[in-house]
């Protein structure tokens, strides 16, 4: 076999496998219930993220990068979900006040009624069980706003791989890693995010910047250096 058709063979190969493995992807199941706190029957409060374990919302150089195909909790404790079949979806809030639950091998669709237990955790501490804080009473989980813009360095240089993250939302390596996506080489990134949910934007070197988006807007972010003298 010359090389030429070696190489036509492997690319061949290479398609079938992918239109299989999308082919995969589009069978679908849903799950559906309700959660409440262990021993209060009552539904749990603050922002609680369902993400689909393991798939990213969209693809860019090859890498997967954005927030986690993800869902929220009402107000109520119902939720549901839509996932690819026999996928694992990961129920987490965002401040710690419950332990996450796991649910694995999603192969039909179904109704699950679930309980969360009380977090233990001290590092980082919980949040009141039974207040919500003053921005999380801001964001609204059946909205998304656009924001966009450029990050620099102070010389106007562009910083590519930015990090600009949605905190209260938690990611694909869940728990313990919040939503995200990255700036391209030329500085530019695009986000939606929830309506009033708090932004960070992190590169190393870089101190962090934080803002509440509210809003579709432009963000243009000038980074400046960390102090090593601090």
């Amino acid at each position: 076999m010359t090389f030429r058709n070696l190489k036509n063979s492997m690319i061949l190969i290479l398609v079938i496998i992918s239109g299989a493995i999308y082919a995969q992807k589009k069978e679908t199941v849903t799950i559906t219930g309700k959660i409440t706190v262990k021993d209060t029957g009552k539904p749990p409060i603050g922002i609680i993220t369902i993400a689909e374990k393991g798939v990213a919302d969209y693809w860019a150089d090859g890498d997967n990068i954005g927030t986690n195909r993800h869902t929220f909790v009402e107000k109520d404790g119902s939720y549901k979900f839509t996932i690819n079949k026999g996928g694992t979806i990961v129920i987490q809030d965002g401040f710690n006040r419950y332990m996450p639950t796991t649910i694995r091998n999603i192969n039909e669709n179904q109704t699950k009624d679930l309980f969360f237990r009380l977090s233990k955790r001290t590092n980082p501490p919980a949040y009141p069980a039974n207040e919500l804080t003053d921005f999380e009473k801001k964001i609204d989980i059946h909205k998304r706003i656009k924001i966009s813009g450029k990050i620099t360095d102070p010389s106007g240089k562009p910083i590519g791989n930015a990090t600009i993250a949605q905190f209260d939302v938690y990611g694909e390596r869940v728990p313990g890693n919040i939503a995200h996506t990255t700036s391209a080489k030329d500085g530019k990134y695009e986000y939606t995010v929830l309506k009033g949910g708090r932004i960070a934007i992190v590169s190393q070197g870089f101190e962090m910047k934080q803002f509440t988006a509210t809003k579709d807007t432009v963000i243009n972010v000038k980074m400046m250096r960390v102090n090593p003298f601090k």
